[in-house]
């Protein structure tokens, strides 16, 4: 596990003013992408919310796709549906953001392609988010998780799955609820 520290960076994009946990990450972004020398191709987003994060990286990839259900789960902390869909598709009207309303796991089953950056914020739970951050190992060479401090059995599927695939872990970004990085070296 490492944990040389980022520094924080001015935003210089647009942010979207809706309720989120991920506020201040994008102070970050730019700092690991260039530590890892990430392309700016193609971004994943499983977990996508109000949108906050899948904004921020449309500022900064040629095209995001972003998977969420849209149906929230027991750690979302609001309603979600068919109206809040509707509503977060208007919010991230963009011709380079793909929004697709679908669970992780009926993703994954049909999507072989490789990614730039993927960003896990989904369920907390450790087997949902072990299944998803297994299978985005596979297919990004840097893979961020959100809440890892917020959630231990986040942090620990990121120190279980860079054992296994023998993978670099920095845990250095405590705030705003933690972010996970997992990089191929």
């Amino acid at each position: 596990m490492s944990l040389e520290p980022f520094n924080q960076q001015e935003w210089k994009g647009t942010l979207l003013n809706v309720p989120t946990g991920w506020k201040g990450l994008e102070t970050f972004m730019v700092p690991i992408m260039e530590r890892y020398n990430v392309k700016k191709d193609l971004a994943l987003e499983f977990g996508v919310d109000s949108g906050y994060s899948c904004h921020v990286l449309s500022q900064l990839f040629n095209k995001v796709i972003g998977v969420d259900t849209f149906q929230g789960d027991i750690h979302i902390g609001h309603s979600q549906g068919d109206e809040f869909f509707k509503q977060t598709k208007e919010r991230l009207n963009s011709p380079n953001i793909e929004l697709i309303r679908a669970n992780y796991k009926d993703y994954i089953k049909s999507d072989n392609r490789n990614y730039d950056l993927i960003h896990i914020d989904i369920v907390h739970l450790y087997n949902e988010t072990y299944e998803c951050a297994e299978w985005c190992v596979k297919r990004s060479n840097l893979v961020v998780l959100h809440d890892t401090n917020t959630f231990p059995d986040v942090n620990r599927v990121c120190i279980d799955i860079s054992k296994k695939y023998n993978l670099e872990y920095n845990s250095s970004i405590t705030k705003y609820h933690g972010l996970g990085i997992l990089y191929r070296k």
